[in-house]
This record gives structure tokens, sequence and C-alpha cells, in this order.
């Protein structure tokens, strides 16, 4: 399998967008297209770093299938005694 062909899988199952995965590697959109269609190839080390981090956390990979919530719990700012956000 090319590396073309890696990173669309990877994107494609991460549920990204090409501007999403580029934004996600730091790379610019159209060099993240050139990657895709095959048109340039990466040295092999920025290669791995491209396709982990597309990779989903190692904590989402292992609840993968559970009931999971769309947004994590978020905590309320607490409050000093006049109102103010206390950090």
């Amino acid at each position: 399998m090319t590396f073309a062909e890696q990173l669309k899988d990877a994107r494609i199952a991460a549920d990204l967008c090409q501007r999403e995965a580029a934004i996600a590697i730091g790379r610019s959109v159209r060099t993240y297209q050139n990657w895709e269609q095959g048109d340039n190839t990466p040295h092999a080390s920025v290669q791995s770093l491209a396709l982990a981090a597309l990779r989903p956390p190692k904590s989402a990979r292992s609840r993968k299938g559970q009931n999971q919530r769309a947004h994590p719990k978020r905590r309320k700012p607490m409050m000093g005694a006049a109102g103010v956000r206390r950090h």
C-alpha cells in the first residue's frame, strides 16, 4: 500500500476532510492534497509523523464501540464572593 493510500485511509478513518487533516499534521492544504494524490511523497520520517497525527488517541481506540458522550462533561467556572471568576 502506498503512502498516498495510507494517508487517505487514515484521514477517512479519522472522519476528517482534507483541510482538517492538513491542519492536524501542520501542512498546507495543497501540500496535503499532493501527498494524498501521490504527486509528492514526503521523507519517511514525515510520513510516520503524518500518519500518527491522523490516528485517534489511544484512549479513544480502547473505548471503540462503547457508549461515548458526544462532548465530555464540562466544569462550570468557580465564582468568587463578588461573582468574579476565579482560576
